[in-house]
Parts: C-alpha cells; structure tokens; sequence
C-alpha cells in the first residue's frame, strides 16, 4: 500500500507539473501574441524639399509671346483616376474626377523665367504627386505628369515647366 500512495503522490506532482507548464505557456503565448498585435509606429509622410522652375519662353501665346503658367498639384493616394481623367474633367471638376483618390490640391502661377521653391511635408495617405499644367495649346502640350512618393522618404524634386510640357526631376 506504501508504493500505492507513492505513485498516487508522483502522479498529484506530475499533474501539477503539467498544470503548471500549460499556465506558462498560456501566459508566454498571450504575451507574444500582444506583442504581435500592437499597433506599429506611423510612418513619417514623404517630405519634398524642391523647386518650381519656369522656361523663359514658357506657355507661348499664337503670336509667340511667353506666358504665365498656372499649375495645380494635386497629392495622390493612386495615380489610376489622375492618369485616365481628360484635361477638361481635371479643369472643371478635380474632385469629382479624382473622387477618393485626393488628398490634397495647391495651386501656383508661374511667371516666365521664375524659380520659386517648394517645400512641403506631404499628407500622410499621398502616394503620388500630380502635376497639370493649364497650357495655352493643349493639343500640342505635355499638361500632365505624375511621380510616386513613398512615406518617410525626403524628395529634392524640380518641377519644370518648359514652353509646352511639364516635368519632374529627383535628385539623389
């Protein structure tokens, strides 16, 4: 009867010892698993540090003359609405046209020959910068360009504004 209680006592024990593991293991994965599912730390926004430079000949009107530009950025979760709306629906109606996709609109005119500086702390959901240019001679002009920004980067852009077509420079 002696090693009868024994092993009943080594069984109490091994009991316990199980017992205690799977109150360990619960506790060690709960705490992983909250670890695991914290909320990460945001992602700084896309900074741009940058210029707005004019051609001298800028926006020629019939006769030849240089022109002032107006131009509108428009910050940009996704470029797909940008890249498929026309100029007219981009003019009259950017928010109906870019619905969602907007984040944020600033407008410039530019003189010929200008250089301004742009510097901006972009919003936190732009993805895409968007430029439309409101040339005089549309059909002959390069109006639109777009550049990808990702969040937390820093960006020396030139922004370019020619006689009739705008683009986007990145400088390292």
């Amino acid at each position: 009867m002696a090693t009868t209680m024994r092993d009943h006592r080594r069984g109490e024990a091994a009991d316990a010892a199980r017992a205690a593991r799977r109150v360990c293991l619960t506790v060690l994965a709960t705490g992983l698993l909250a670890a695991c599912s914290s909320t990460p730390k945001p992602v700084p926004p896309a900074k741009v540090n940058g210029t707005i430079q004019a051609a001298a000949n800028l926006n020629p009107s019939v006769s030849g003359r240089p022109s002032p530009l107006h131009l509108r950025i428009y910050e940009l979760k996704s470029a797909t609405a940008f890249n498929r709306s026309d100029f007219m629906s981009l003019y009259q109606a950017d928010q109906t046209a870019l619905g969602a996709d907007l984040v944020a609109r600033e407008e410039h005119t530019l003189q010929p020959g200008e250089s301004r500086p742009w510097v901006k702390t972009l919003g936190a959901d732009t993805r895409f910068i968007g430029i439309v240019g409101l040339y005089r001679d549309l059909e002959h002009a390069v109006w639109r360009t777009v550049m990808p920004v990702q969040p937390g980067r820093e960006y020396k852009l030139t922004i370019r504004a020619d006689s009739l077509a705008l683009s986007t420079s990145v400088q390292p």
